[in-house]
């Protein structure tokens, strides 16, 4: 209808999933760096969840466009299924066998399948939007076929996108055990002001192939403040206002046109159901202080009993009959006592391992692991955890947000004992005692004469020197290591990252005394082979991007960073 007026060849903001208009705002290219990173390194569970309207779909469509020849994916859009359709459905878009009646015999075709992809040296993606909508015996059988593996790697790779329900799901207890192999979660946000500035001139360049400033600042602020960065609603919001000055004969759109056409789409009850974040933040903080007050007139009742943190289930998640602890510190006590000083190490050694950890298993709490490798790191005990912080169900969300307040960062991994020896630095092991239900943790210092291990488990300073042959049995099939940032950007660097870590990489790769890096903010070949080559050098997988694994890597080589080591570098 306009798009002779305004010159456009086709139209900007229409509804539709085009990678031709993709724009990347800052979390859009972190999810889409991370998304290449976990394809990349055979991750088992990928989560990307955004709220209605932010994009997940057009970045699905990214991704998948960008896979090359020897990735094969099964894209599952349709999520009102059961477990038995949504096996159909895999081996249906894989071209396998989908009319078996059972899910034995499906799951037997599909593995056949990609035990020869993986012998032709390809791999195979599951990708499922809006995973929000499977129920939880669906999610069930995705975990079964997180089973499908080698032994060193996972035959099928699985990317749950949905709506941040998604992620309250994934964290119910009754999910936990799926909960805990995701391996990398990311989350999409609204764009900001200049985002959503720069989205609207970048749509009106692809349509009309030319720069144009068809919205006046005052039109795009407007059109912000209405839809809150969701790009749904600025397509929506543009749109009309498009409609609107073609209709009154406008060359552009000025603040009164894009009122004029918001106006019109509020009172049509297409007003977005989203909060502003300004106003979000005022209602929150309002909420928050009734919710203190309230909290605290009853903590101080007399015939109030001391509260207590609870004891943790198996996956972290406090029982609902016991008494949750409350949302702000108020004088309690809490289950672990941090150690005011650092005691001396004091090694005794029980009799076995199953002695050693089950004399402490009352204090070998996860909260008690990560101050022993807080206090190896900074050289001073850590502060008590938040309690809100405490009660995080999953463990990776614990430990990153726990270990964020001490400055520092935190990756999980399989437990793989030749990749924590190759990165160097003391570890957290959740483990599991025979005839034992609850999780215990401890951490893991030193490694002497190759394969003995010295641990710490609660709040002892007490070390126990154990051989790996005799460790790893007990220990749960992930791992938690803490790391110092040192580039001042935690996300995966690549060509979409900001150009400060750019620069800050091949800074560093320069001292490392690597050839040919030019300090530009270009992530080019250069940079791309000195990552390989380190990667090639301690056999990780070569895919030229700087992750966290890749980084602690390179932060080792560099001397001059005072870090505590589980083996002294030769």
């Amino acid at each position: 209808m306009y798009n002779a007026f305004f010159g456009f060849r086709e139209k900007p903001f229409k509804l539709v999933p085009n990678p031709e208009f993709l724009f990347l705002g800052k979390s859009h290219e972190e999810a889409l760096a991370h998304l290449t990173y976990a394809t990349t390194q055979g991750d088992g569970f990928v989560e990307i969840t955004g709220e209605v309207g932010t994009g997940k779909t057009t970045l699905c469509r990214v991704f998948l466009e960008s896979l090359g020849p020897n990735v094969e994916v099964a894209f599952i859009f349709n999520t009102r299924i059961d477990a038995l359709g949504l096996l159909r459905a895999i081996n249906n878009e894989l071209g396998i066998d989908a009319t078996a009646g059972t899910p034995t015999e499906l799951i037997e075709h599909l593995n056949t399948f990609l035990v020869e992809k993986r012998a032709k040296g390809q791999s195979v993606i599951l990708l499922i939007d809006e995973a929000q909508n499977l129920s939880v015996d669906t999610l069930e059988q995705l975990r079964m076929l997180s089973n499908l593996e080698t032994t060193k790697n996972k035959l099928l790779q699985i990317i749950l996108v949905g709506q941040p329900e998604l992620g309250e799901i994934l964290n119910s207890y009754a999910l936990r055990q799926l909960g805990q192999r995701i391996n990398l979660s990311c989350r999409l946000l609204p764009m900001t002001r200049q985002e959503t500035r720069d989205y609207m001139d970048h749509r009106i360049k692809v349509a009309s192939r030319r720069a144009a400033a068809l919205f006046t600042r005052s039109a795009q602020n407007a059109i912000y403040d209405y839809s809150g960065g969701i790009p749904r609603l600025v397509n929506i919001a543009c749109d009309r206002a498009l409609v609107a000055a073609y209709s009154l004969n406008r060359p552009r759109v000025t603040r009164s046109l894009a009122k004029l056409a918001i106006k019109e789409l509020t009172t049509r009850g297409r007003r977005h159901t989203g909060v502003r974040p300004a106003r979000r933040t005022l209602i929150t903080a309002l909420i928050m202080v009734l919710a203190i007050a309230l909290i605290a007139l009853f903590q101080f009742s007399p015939a109030r009993v001391t509260p207590r943190f609870p004891s943790l289930s198996p996956a972290g998640v406090a029982p609902p009959t016991v008494e949750a602890p409350l949302p702000f510190p108020v004088n309690i006590e809490p289950t672990v006592q941090e150690p005011t000083a650092l005691a001396p190490p004091v090694k005794e050694i029980p009799t076995t391992i199953h002695t050693y950890l089950a004399d402490h298993a009352g204090s070998a709490t996860r909260e008690a692991a990560l101050c022993r490798v807080i206090a190896l790191w900074n050289g001073t005990p850590a502060a008590p955890v938040p309690p809100l912080v405490r009660e995080m169900p999953g463990d990776h969300d614990f430990f990153r947000l726990a270990a964020i307040n001490e400055g520092l960062e935190v990756i999980r991994v399989q437990e793989d004992f030749p990749l924590v020896k190759t990165l160097n630095l003391p570890v957290i092991f959740p483990y599991l005692l025979p005839n034992q239900e609850t999780k215990g943790y401890l951490a893991m210092i030193r490694i002497t004469n190759g394969q003995t291990c010295v641990i710490v488990a609660g709040q002892s300073a007490k070390e126990f020197t154990v051989s790996q042959e005799a460790l790893s049995p007990l220990l749960a099939k992930e791992a938690y290591i803490a790391y110092k940032e040192r580039l001042g950007y935690n996300g995966i660097i690549s060509r979409l990252s900001p150009r400060t870590a750019i620069i800050n990489l091949k800074l560093l790769l320069r001292e490392l005394g690597f050839p040919g890096i030019e300090i530009t903010s270009k992530y080019d070949n250069p940079v791309q082979s000195a990552i390989k080559q380190v990667q090639a050098d301690n056999g990780l997988t070569m895919d030229g991007l700087a992750g966290p694994i890749t980084k602690i890597v390179l932060y080792n080589r560099k001397r001059s960073f005072s870090t505590p080591h589980l083996r002294n570098l030769d």
